[in-house]
């Protein structure tokens, strides 16, 4: 067999052995799903683990059936959003595939063999930083990095699959057009300009980043590549023109992505994205556990990417836009993803570099040693982060119950009212409209949202959420216009606490005709389905913070609502994991943290009968008691009084909510009563 037969069938075999890699990594997953078979899934539908995988399954779902309109009447009540023209190309590719396999099985496995796909652009820029060898050792850091495979894990039915792929891929074509003289550039070209269409088809942000992407190594090329001056001039010029039209068009859109990411106050509400815990600034420590496992493999990679832009400058300036994206993780745990593939080619540049130093002194054994064994040490590092992670669906079953009783129940034009974050979820499976969902929450309709769960009035409450499901922001709008938005809000506040034949005296009060009695209290009757569910009690840090945001100081308050884990009766004490509580005298101990109640409420949950107990301290939790399961809850004063804590924790019978479904501090379903 001629050795350079030899050579190739070594190739095609680490290629292979590299997708095989990648899908281990992801089918190892497969034997948990089956284990816990009744959280993972409904009525044999796998419950997808993306906050935003309902919302592309959905439009893949109205794509096949033929129902894919202009007008989106499930998002942003009601004024209605449009849906994407054209449809995401992520939900068109399901579409295809749902003509052979049943949708939701599609979504399910779609991510994870889309994920092997960004095995090619490392493999090509491998060889150009170095060689064969270089491409396969950053193949293999970048698929089974943590962050990555957390990414494209089963069920993570999202774009991130091929976000990587497009911005790595789109820079080598370009680059090859500026390396190649012959008619095969032209090739290249093309294959660019495809690329970055379908990028900007696959990814909606893609439009912002695409004029960059390209327009950058367009004008780097001048320092690498022998051009007349005219040309270059004609370069700089084209940019320019190019940007400036980018920026016209997009300078809004552009603004405020910014300001998302930065956490910025948007107008008179607080910006949401500090509450997302994607958007963190993550650690030291936590970039190298999500990209490499631990920190030795990640300053590795960042010595390895200095060392490229050092020995490599013109292959790099073509990535200068995905490393920029990249670096951006530093302030936002979001964009690992994009740096994992730079700290991957930077070990792998480190590994081929100094082992091709040690094998030019004539070490040509101990050469591959090293590298084998510097590769291999991060790789582990990599799967031990990989393998101690079990995934757990973040819907489990009884929310897709839960929210499917409200399809079969509820009239055509019923409406939910939920956090954002499960908005997705509850337009799927409930088929009806929501106020927030993943791609609505700003700033404004997330007040709008969280206000009533912080609310003592119950009244109120259901009231407001009557009038923001019928009247909307178009309504509020209205208000503000003539009132100003602080006073607007003290208006709906006081309006909306009382019946309707109160409120008349309170519309004299602000001057308001009595034709205005009819747009605070809308004649209109929409079913209205409050939603709340178990992830509430973890977030309740900020929606309550945005609940009770105040327009004047631009402030709100931060609840605290904790379960303590494994509670139980122990004599006068409470115990629990790292906990300990006497009922006697009303202290107790977290994790060496000492603390007073202030109260203690008993409900026994069957009977809806309270016991409360109150202690001598003027400061301090309330202890909550939810028999006869004893789960234990401590909250603050404030928090205790919120519509959220006596609707699903307390579980508390109301003459504005009725509950409808009920999986016990897990999911509820509340029908409101006007």
């Amino acid at each position: 067999m001629k050795k350079e037969n030899i050579k190739t069938g070594f190739k095609f075999a680490g290629i292979f052995l590299v997708i095989f890699l990648a899908l281990g990594i992801r089918f190892k997953d497969g034997p948990q799903w089956q284990k816990y078979k009744n959280f993972f899934f409904y009525q044999n539908h796998p419950n997808l683990l993306g906050l935003d995988s309902y919302y592309y399954l959905r439009l893949a779902k109205e794509l096949k059936t033929g129902t894919y309109k202009p007008i989106d009447e499930k998002r942003c009540l009601p004024e209605l959003a449009h849906r994407p023209k054209p449809p995401p190309l992520i939900s068109v590719l399901t579409a295809g595939l749902a003509h052979f396999f049943p949708l939701p099985w599609v979504a399910f496995f779609l991510s994870s063999l889309l994920s092997c796909i960004i095995i090619i652009p490392y493999f090509l820029w491998g060889r150009q930083l170095g060689n064969y060898l270089t491409g396969f050792m950053a193949a293999s850091l970048g698929v089974s990095s943590f962050f990555y495979y957390y990414r494209t894990q089963l069920g993570w039915f999202d774009t991130d699959c091929l976000n990587v792929f497009f911005i790595l891929i789109i820079p080598y074509f370009f680059y090859c057009y500026y390396e190649n003289v012959n008619k095969k550039r032209y090739l290249y070209l093309f294959l660019t300009l495809i690329f970055s269409m379908l990028f900007c088809w696959w990814w909606m942000p893609a439009k912002y980043i695409i004029v960059f992407l390209l327009g950058l190594p367009f004008l780097a090329s001048v320092f690498f590549y022998k051009q007349k001056k005219s040309t270059i001039y004609l370069k700089i010029i084209f940019v320019c023109v190019l940007s400036f039209i980018f920026l016209l068009k997009y300078h809004q859109g552009l603004s405020n992505l910014f300001k998302f990411i930065a956490k910025e106050p948007q107008g008179a509400f607080p910006n949401i994205a500090a509450s997302i815990s994607e958007l963190r600034q993550p650690t030291w420590s936590k970039l190298g556990k999500l990209i490499t496992g631990n920190l030795f493999g990640f300053f590795v990679g960042i010595i390895g990417i200095l060392s490229l832009w050092r020995f490599r400058p013109r292959q790099m300036s073509f990535l200068v836009v995905p490393l920029g994206i990249g670096l951006l993780c530093f302030f936002s745990k979001r964009f690992c993803l994009f740096f994992i593939p730079f700290i991957s080619l930077g070990i792998a540049y480190i590994c081929w570099s100094l082992g091709k130093e040690i094998k030019e002194r004539g070490n040509t054994f101990f050469s591959y040693i090293f590298m084998a064994f510097l590769f291999l040490l991060v790789l582990f590092s990599n799967l031990k982060a990989d393998f101690s992670y079990k995934p757990y669906p973040k819907y489990p079953s009884f929310m897709a119950q839960g929210l499917s009783k409200i399809k079969h129940t509820a009239s055509k034009d019923a409406a939910i009212w939920c956090w954002w974050d499960i908005g997705y979820l509850s337009q799927y499976w409930s088929n009806r409209g929501t106020f927030i969902d993943g791609g609505g929450q700003k700033p404004q309709r997330t007040y709008f949202t969280a206000f009533p769960l912080t609310t003592t009035n119950q009244r109120l409450a259901s009231q407001w959420i009557k009038f923001f499901l019928i009247q909307g922001e178009t309504g509020f709008n209205r208000l503000k216009k003539k009132f100003g938005t602080k006073k607007a809000i003290n208006i709906l506040k006081t309006v909306l606490s009382v019946s309707k034949e109160q409120a008349r005296s309170y519309l004299e009060k602000y001057n308001l005709g009595q034709s205005w009695l009819n747009f605070f209290f809308p004649q209109k009757n929409r079913e209205v389905y409050l939603v709340l569910d178990r992830s509430l009690i973890d977030k309740a840090y900020w929606w309550y913070y945005f609940g009770t945001w105040d327009i004047k100081t631009r402030k709100g308050d931060h609840a605290c609502i904790q379960k303590i884990p494994q509670a139980q009766f122990k004599g006068p004490f409470l115990m629990g994991k790292e906990c300990k509580i006497n009922l006697i005298t009303g202290m107790g101990k977290w994790q060496e943290h000492s603390f007073n109640l202030k109260a203690l409420v008993i409900i026994n949950l069957k009977k809806k009968i309270i016991q409360k107990r109150s202690y001598g301290h003027t400061q301090g939790f309330i202890l909550e008691i939810a028999q006869p399961y004893n789960e234990a809850f401590l909250v603050t004063e404030r928090f205790y009084h919120s519509l959220f804590n006596r609707l699903f924790i307390l579980n508390l019978p109301s003459a504005h909510f009725v509950n409808i479904y009920n999986a016990l501090h897990a999911f509820q379903v509340w029908k409101v009563r006007f």
